[in-house]
C-alpha cells in the first residue's frame, strides 16, 4: 500500500533515551520512532499510537487520533517534553489518562 506524506499541525517534542529532544511532525516519523526509538515497545498507549499512525500513513482522515495517541505514549513512556507543567496536566485531562506522576513532572 502506498504510503502518505503527512504532517501534523503542531509537532510533539519528545525526549529520546540519550536526553536529546526529538521533533515528531507526523505519523510517519512517529511510527519509525515508536518501533526504533521507544524505550519500552508495549502497553495500550505505545500499542494504540503505532496502530494509528500506519493507519494514518495510509488514510488521511486519521491524523488527529494519531497525534493524540502518539501523545498518550509518550506520556505513558514518561518521554513527551513541554516547556509548561499545565500544558502536560491538561493534555493528560484531555486524553483521559490516568498518569498522576507524568502529571507531576
Amino acid at each position: 500500500m502506498t504510503r502518505l506524506i503527512a504532517f501534523w499541525t503542531s509537532p510533539v517534542h519528545i525526549r529520546a533515551k540519550d536526553g536529546h529532544t526529538l521533533t515528531i511532525e507526523g505519523p510517519s516519523h512517529a511510527e519509525d520512532v515508536l518501533k526504533s526509538r521507544w524505550p519500552v515497545k508495549q502497553g495500550p498507549h505505545f500499542e494504540n499510537a503505532l496502530e494509528l499512525c500506519v493507519r494514518a500513513g495510509e488514510q488521511p482522515g486519521h491524523l488527529g487520533q494519531a497525534r493524540d495517541a502518539f501523545v498518550a505514549a509518550a506520556l505513558e513512556a514518561g518521554m513527551l517534553q513541554t516547556s509548561r507543567k499545565q500544558t502536560l496536566k491538561t493534555m493528560a485531562r484531555k486524553l483521559n489518562l490516568g498518569l498522576p506522576s507524568a502529571a507531576s513532572a
